[in-house]
C-alpha cells in the first residue's frame, strides 16, 4: 500500500537527507532532499540498494511512484534527470514515468534531480492604471518568468563547477594515458599488456566525450547567438519592472526553453563525468595497480 506524503508545496528546504517510505511494508524507502540550494524549485532523490533489491521484478519502482511518495504532483514536473539522461515531464504524460528505474552500475552516482514548475499563488492580472489605456500586465506570468530566470542562474553556477570538474578529469586521464614503464613491461605478461592497451582505448574515448561536453559548455546551444544576453536584457528591463510586453506567452516559452537547455546540458555533463570516471580512470588505475603489485613482488623475489 502506498504511503501518502505531504504535498511538495508545503515542504520547507531540507537540512539533511530525509527518509520517505514507499509503502507500509517498512522495507522500501527513498532518500529525499527538498529544495536544495542549487535546485530551489526541486529536489534530489536517492534509492537505497536494498530498495532496488526488494522491488526487483515487481515493476513498482517507477518515477511516478517516487514522486507520489515525495508529495510532488506529477503534472507539475518540468524535467527530471537520471543517470545523465534528462526527461521532460510532459504534464505527467511521459511514458518514462512508469518505467522501472534501473539499478545503477557500481560507482555511479544515481542521484535523481527533479525540477518542479512551482507556480506562484494565482494572482488576478491587474492592468496598469497609472497610464490611461495602458496594456494590462499579467502579474502571474511575470512571476513564472522570474522563477525560470532564477533557476537558470542556479544552473549556470552548477555548470561552472561542472566545467572545472571536466577540465580536472581530462587532465588526469591524459596523464594516465602513457606507455608502460620499463619495470612494468618487464613484469607484465601478455594479458597485462592487452588489458593496458584496452584501458588506454577507454581513456582516449573518455577524453573525447569530455572534450565534447567542454565544447558544449563554451560554444553550445546555451551560448548561441547571444541568447543569454537577450534574455538578461528582457529580464532587467521588463520582467523586474513589470513593464508591458507584447506576446508575453512566447517570451515565457523562451525563458522556459533556455532553462531546459541548461538542465539538459547539466545532465549530459554529469553523466559523462560519471562514465569517464568509471570506464576510463578507474579501469586504468586497476590495471596499473595490478602491475604495481607484480613489480613489487618481482623486485622482492630478485633480492
Amino acid at each position: 500500500m502506498p504511503v501518502v506524503s505531504l504535498p511538495f508545496v508545503s515542504r520547507p528546504p531540507s537540512a539533511t537527507w530525509e527518509l520517505l517510505p514507499l509503502d507500509d511494508s517498512g522495507l522500501n524507502h527513498v532518500w529525499a532532499w527538498f529544495r536544495p540550494a542549487n535546485l530551489p524549485n526541486g529536489l534530489f532523490l536517492r534509492i537505497p540498494e536494498e530498495t532496488h533489491v526488494h522491488c526487483r521484478g515487481t515493476g513498482q519502482l517507477t518515477m511516478r511512484a517516487l514522486l507520489f511518495a515525495t508529495g510532488v504532483d506529477v503534472a507539475s514536473v518540468s524535467m527530471w534527470s537520471l543517470l545523465g539522461v534528462a526527461n521532460l515531464g510532459q504534464g505527467g504524460m511521459n511514458p518514462q514515468l512508469d518505467q522501472m528505474i534501473p539499478e545503477p552500475a557500481p560507482g555511479i552516482d544515481a542521484t535523481i534531480a527533479v525540477d518542479v514548475a512551482v507556480l506562484p499563488v494565482s494572482i488576478v492580472p491587474q492592468p496598469n492604471l497609472s497610464v490611461p489605456g495602458a496594456v494590462p500586465v499579467n502579474v502571474e506570468i511575470y512571476e513564472v518568468i522570474a522563477a525560470h530566470w532564477n533557476a537558470c542562474q542556479n544552473l549556470e553556477t552548477r555548470l561552472d563547477s561542472l566545467r572545472k570538474q571536466l577540465t580536472d578529469l581530462m587532465s588526469r586521464l591524459k596523464t594516465l594515458n602513457r606507455d608502460l614503464s620499463f619495470d612494468e613491461k618487464t613484469y607484465a605478461n601478455r594479458q597485462d599488456r592487452d588489458d593496458w592497451e584496452d584501458a588506454r582505448r577507454w581513456l582516449r574515448g573518455a577524453v573525447t566525450q569530455l572534450s565534447r561536453c567542454l565544447k558544449a559548455c563554451d560554444v553550445g546551444d546555451t551560448k548561441f547567438a547571444g541568447k543569454k544576453e537577450w534574455l538578461q536584457q528582457l529580464y532587467d528591463e521588463y520582467i523586474v519592472t513589470r513593464q508591458p510586453l507584447s506576446d508575453i506567452q512566447s517570451i515565457e516559452r523562451d525563458f522556459e526553453y533556455h532553462r531546459r537547455q541548461l538542465l539538459t546540458l547539466e545532465s549530459q555533463i554529469t553523466g559523462t563525468i560519471a562514465s569517464a570516471g568509471q570506464d576510463g580512470e578507474r579501469r586504468a588505475q586497476q590495471v596499473l595497480s595490478q602491475l604495481a603489485t607484480k613489480v613489487s613482488r618481482g623486485r622482492s623475489e630478485r633480492r
